[in-house]
């Protein structure tokens, strides 16, 4: 139980810090969302997962990222986005 709760700590988002490198993938996600499809959102450097968007709608994807510090200046560390294209 111990083991689950580090773990779990671990994998919770950091709603304070955002990388200078960032990259986004969408993979298959089943019943996790309603379009099926969702987004991770990726560190670069230390290919860590951030968090996981549950749908790649533009409303969803805004409000992942409404929820980091603007006081903290998090979101405007970004300075590259890394996408996957899907051409389809």
């Amino acid at each position: 139980m111990r083991f689950l709760e580090e773990l779990f700590t671990y994998l919770e988002p950091n709603h304070h810090y955002l990388p200078q490198n960032i990259a986004f993938d969408e993979f298959k996600s089943s019943n996790f969302s309603q379009s099926e499809i969702s987004i991770i959102v990726m560190d670069i450097t230390t290919h860590r997962s951030l968090d996981i968007v549950r749908s790649r709608q533009s409303t969803y994807f805004r409000s992942c990222f409404l929820q980091y510090d603007r006081q903290a200046k998090t979101r405007y560390a970004v300075q590259s986005v890394t996408v996957n294209l899907y051409s389809p």
